[in-house]
């Protein structure tokens, strides 16, 4: 991604970090680079200036950016943010640690966190009942839930 399209796009990396810091699929060391990437390039930002004080509170982190968000939602690129997520839990699903069920819940927690009428619609509604087949045994059609979102985007290399 080249660093235009990350300033033009700053809402939607702020979004999806904090959705993805509050489950626990991002890390604030990840978070913190990118924000100090970005920091570098407008340091007379206020609004970074004061992500920059709170960058290793994650609740703070998420405070801010969702007051800055929650009034704007609806202009957000969400089919952005999904590529940004479903590439994230890509990453986690390829890990020698990664298991499932967590990595399952984390979804499911994610989608309690979209606004509903992104929720609702694919490929974000998915995420609701990815962990269900966990729940009977299915750890095929769980995996297979997962490899449709990786796919949805393109997102699979």
């Amino acid at each position: 991604m080249v660093q235009d399209d990350e300033s033009v796009l700053l809402k939607e990396y702020l979004y999806y970090y904090a959705i993805t810091l509050k489950v626990g699929l991002s890390s604030i060391k990840e978070y913190n680079i990118w924000l100090d990437n970005i920091f570098l390039n407008e340091v007379d930002n206020e609004f970074l200036v004061e992500l920059e004080f709170s960058s290793n509170d994650i609740n703070s982190t998420i405070h801010i950016i969702k007051n800055l968000i929650d009034p704007n939602i609806s202009r957000l690129d969400f089919d952005f943010i999904g590529k940004l997520l479903f590439k994230a839990f890509e990453a986690k699903y390829h890990q020698d640690s990664c298991i499932l069920e967590d990595l399952a819940h984390q979804a499911y927690s994610i989608w309690n966190i979209l606004p509903h009428n992104i929720a609702n619609k694919e490929p974000f509604y998915t995420l609701c009942y990815i962990d269900d087949p966990l729940s009977y045994g299915d750890e095929k059609q769980t995996r297979e839930l997962f490899h449709k979102l990786f796919n949805y985007y393109g997102v699979n290399h």
